[in-house]
């Protein structure tokens, strides 16, 4: 089986950039409409995702840490969906 490391390097600027995504990032619906509400479960589940990150890489678990910023770049790219 190959492995394929992942840099502490690559980790830390994925990481980055999420949190100046964060500070940027600001809701144009109205609040209480649906999207409104969508747009911050949304938000809530980049923030979530990057605390994970970053404690896995805190614990040494560079893999997971990899991952979770991941997840964190799915929920920020456009979707087609509803």
């Amino acid at each position: 089986m190959t492995e394929y490391p992942v840099s502490l390097e690559r980790i830390n600027k994925y990481l980055d950039l999420t949190s100046k995504a964060l500070v940027k990032v600001s809701i144009i619906d109205d609040v209480g409409t649906d999207n409104y509400a969508k747009a911050q479960d949304i938000i809530g589940m980049v923030k979530a995702y990057h605390s994970d990150a970053k404690y896995f890489l805190d614990e040494g678990r560079g893999d997971d840490a990899f991952a979770a910023v991941n997840y964190c770049l799915l929920y920020t790219s456009p979707s087609p969906r509803d």
